[in-house]
């Protein structure tokens, strides 16, 4: 599996890579338009991400705008909605606006930061990225 970790905290986005390090490949990028390139170029070379895991508030570009230019880009390939890269925003914005506003441009899931590894691990089983815990 390949994740694009766009988080502008390189703490935070280090912490994120090092969760998921057993599980998939992880790339970063640390603002907004980096991460539109890097998706854009992934998606031209046949080698998509599997999960785009997103923090909303970014330098050069927001996270909403990346989610639509990355729904943009899928589109224009002709994807579907249910062929797409999921899409997991992770953010300290917890306000209803913003939720919503996520969903609408078709986020797969929205995490509100804090959160634990077990957490992210669980949201992206419930994606149908991981196999389902035998709990």
């Amino acid at each position: 599996m390949r994740i694009l970790v766009v988080e502008d905290e390189p703490d935070i986005q280090k912490l994120v890579s090092y969760y998921l390090a057993s599980l998939a490949t992880c790339e970063a990028a640390l603002d907004g338009q980096t991460a539109v390139e890097k998706f854009s170029a992934a998606l031209k070379s046949g080698r998509g991400f599997d999960l785009v895991l997103l923090d909303l508030m970014l330098p050069r570009l927001d996270g909403h705008q990346v989610l639509e230019k990355i729904r943009g880009l899928e589109h224009a390939q002709g994807r579907q909605e249910a062929d797409g890269v999921k899409i997991i925003i992770m953010t300290a914005r917890d306000e209803t606006r913003s939720v919503v506003r996520a969903f609408i441009h078709h986020c797969d899931s929205y995490l509100v930061k804090p959160f634990d590894q077990e957490t992210l691990v669980e949201e992206i089983r419930e994606l149908g990225l991981l196999p389902k815990s035998k709990v």
